[in-house]
């Protein structure tokens, strides 16, 4: 099936722009509303070792023109980053505060929890906060399934994640299978 886009004229760049200007506006009222740590577009909690990763984002969608708001929730234990940055070296990165785990370049893979999509109704302040308060409670509601065991597994069976699969094995000392 042919996706069919609509060309994005300045006005809809502009939406676009404006839309981004908003949602960062309601993220960092969602983030003291919710207390959720906050560092640039990611939202995230930490609660018994685990980072859990809420990453909602706002954009004009080329295909219709409608606006979205588009959430990706994730996690992973703590001691994924540090263990990876034993091995490159980068231990220091451990005494960083805890953001570089959520939009740092050198961290380990998250596990994803969930992923979609909501088309908004409006583009006004109003609409963009009570559809991210949503979310959030969403995000809250959910994460306490996801820990420490579960990402072990999700880890080990994923075709995607083979070489960071590896982490495990060393975390349990398992070097042989590492």
């Amino acid at each position: 099936m042919e996706r069919k886009f609509v060309e994005m004229k300045r006005e809809d760049m502009k939406r676009n722009k404006e839309l981004n200007k908003l949602m960062n506006k309601v993220n960092k009222v969602t983030s003291k509303k919710y207390k959720l740590s906050k560092k640039d577009y990611m939202l995230f909690l930490v609660k018994q070792d685990i980072i859990y990763l809420f990453f909602p984002a706002a954009r004009i969608r080329e295909s219709d023109l409608k606006a979205e708001i588009s959430v990706k929730i994730t996690y992973k234990p703590l001691w994924t980053d540090d263990l990876l940055w034993d091995i490159l070296g980068m231990p220091a990165n451990k005494d960083e505060p805890m953001s570089l785990r959520a939009v740092g370049a050198f961290t380990a893979c998250e596990m994803k929890i969930a992923e979609y999509t909501i088309i908004l109704d409006a583009e006004d302040e109003l609409t963009v906060q009570r559809t991210l308060d949503e979310q959030a409670e969403h995000f809250l509601s959910v994460i306490g399934d996801y820990n420490d065991e579960r990402y072990r597994k999700q880890l080990l069976s994923s075709e995607l994640y083979k070489a960071e699969s590896s982490l495990v094995f060393i975390h349990e000392k398992k070097y042989d299978e590492a």
